[in-house]
């Protein structure tokens, strides 16, 4: 999958998501947008997901109106050891969304043992 890493999430956090074509939002030059630009602009290029911490996306943006999936961490700060744990959960989930034929999920990733809304 073709996975975009928002500005708030640490860059080097994709080298754990191998497998995939992973792109820190500096990479591309969109370290100034934010939320429906960016959004809109990872759907122009052809990203198929979006993976944030910003918990306060999925309340400002209706990703079932774009075709791409938002991946949300809840973390309990945003290192990337802290990222890291939550790599199994996100690999599952990415596997799964591989395998569907629908866009425009909004799921968030909780640490284990912790409860994560959808």
């Amino acid at each position: 999958m073709k996975i975009l890493l928002d500005n708030c999430v640490h860059g080097r956090f994709g080298i754990f998501l191998a497998g995939h074509e992973v792109v820190h939002c500096s990479q591309v030059g969109w370290g100034a947008l934010q939320n429906g630009k960016l959004l809109r602009a990872a759907h122009a290029e052809g990203y198929d997901v979006l993976i944030t911490v910003d918990q306060g996306i999925r309340s400002q943006q209706d990703a079932r109106n774009l075709p791409l999936h938002l991946l949300t961490l809840e973390t309990p700060d945003i290192r990337l050891p802290s990222l890291a744990e939550l790599v199994p959960s996100i690999l599952e989930v990415l596997a799964q969304l591989e395998t569907e034929n629908e866009t425009g999920r909004s799921i968030v990733i909780a640490p284990p043992g912790r409860d994560s809304g959808e």
